[in-house]
């Protein structure tokens, strides 16, 4: 099983396009392959950066150039395009692939068969000093719709890669989200527990700018998640997750998104409680009848005016009380 990385270049640094390039064919020996595509790069040292990479004459290495800048989405369509992998692995140009977690990703592919899949990742300072190891959860369809957690390194299946349609152009800052969504409503990822990436975080990039998450990044992910509702036949709300860095300035995006599903109806609650009527109990210190607790909390969770709403259902209480509970009681409550 063949796997071709996909590294889109446009005016990286060389020392870590070096690298990530580096980092990539090591990775891939002789079985799998790296495909560079340069966006028009402007500084001439990537320029013949690429053209010496070219002049070895490596078979696991090709290099492509767009005549002009066209995208980051652009970009990796045609370098999927001219792969000849089963699986793509789409690479940063000034990230690193960790050989010894892809190669367990491929051990999982061995075994599971060509599935899409992810890795665990370790961020590192623009200099290359570790920042944060991120331990990945399994698939959450929850909670990829609120943040792209997936990231890299992903493996893809070609066919269905092809079956979803690649990149969306159009969703740059946020194209690996947009992907991951469309993915999602045809498969579910498989997670691998390995590092297999390193991040550099950078201050310029195409979803972060001087340090903070681009405007642009932030609408594509938004238009993508409620776009993935759409194509789900479900009406959503979808707003960017704010806090705030320092207290005297405004809340900025955080990245992560709140995803709410609109319904035309809820329907009824009914919330049945099995008890013993005058049971009490002690709770921080102090005595409380066990029931009586019970109903005002549940009172405190429903809306002041007491009727449904169309974000709360109504509601009915059901007490299966004890046959020797006092009848009067039972009636007075």
């Amino acid at each position: 099983m063949r796997t071709s990385f996909l590294i889109p270049v446009y005016n990286p640094d060389l020392s870590v396009l070096r690298l990530c390039v580096n980092s990539a064919l090591k990775a891939a020996g002789d079985e799998h392959e790296v495909i560079i595509v340069d966006d028009a790069s402007s500084r001439d040292e990537i320029s013949e950066f690429l053209t010496r990479c070219t002049a070895r004459g490596l078979d696991n290495l090709k290099v492509l150039r767009n005549v002009e800048n066209s995208g980051v989405s652009y970009s990796l369509n045609k370098a999927a395009d001219n792969a000849s992998g089963e699986l793509y692995a789409p690479v940063d140009h000034d990230d690193m692939v960790v050989k010894s977690g892809f190669d367990q990703m491929m051990r999982y592919q061995t075994y599971y068969g060509s599935h899409w899949a992810y890795s665990d990742e370790q961020q590192i300072t623009y200099k290359g000093f570790p920042q944060l190891h991120m331990y990945k959860p399994c698939y959450s369809p929850q909670l990829l719709r609120s943040v792209m957690y997936i990231n890299h390194l992903q493996l893809i299946p070609k066919h269905l890669f092809e079956l979803v349609g690649g990149y969306r152009e159009g969703f740059e800052g946020s194209q690996d989200h947009d992907l991951a969504l469309r993915l999602s409503e045809q498969t579910t990822p498989r997670h691998v527990n390995m590092v297999a990436y390193l991040w550099r975080r950078g201050d310029i990039s195409y979803s972060v700018e001087h340090g903070q998450i681009s405007e642009s990044s932030i609408d594509a992910s938004r238009r993508a998640i409620e776009e993935h509702f759409d194509r789900l036949g479900l009406t959503a709300k979808v707003t960017p997750h704010k806090l705030h860095p320092i207290h005297e300035l405004p809340p900025q995006p955080t990245g992560a998104f709140i995803s709410r599903i609109q319904v035309e109806s809820i329907p009824k609650l009914s919330i049945i409680i099995p008890c013993k009527l005058g049971t009490i109990t002690k709770v921080d210190g102090r005595q409380i009848v066990v029931l009586e607790h019970c109903l005002q909390s549940i009172r405190r969770s429903l809306p002041e005016s007491g009727q449904p709403s169309s974000d709360s259902p109504e509601v009915e209480i059901i007490l299966v009380l004890n046959h020797s509970d006092d009848s009067q009681e039972a009636d007075r409550i």
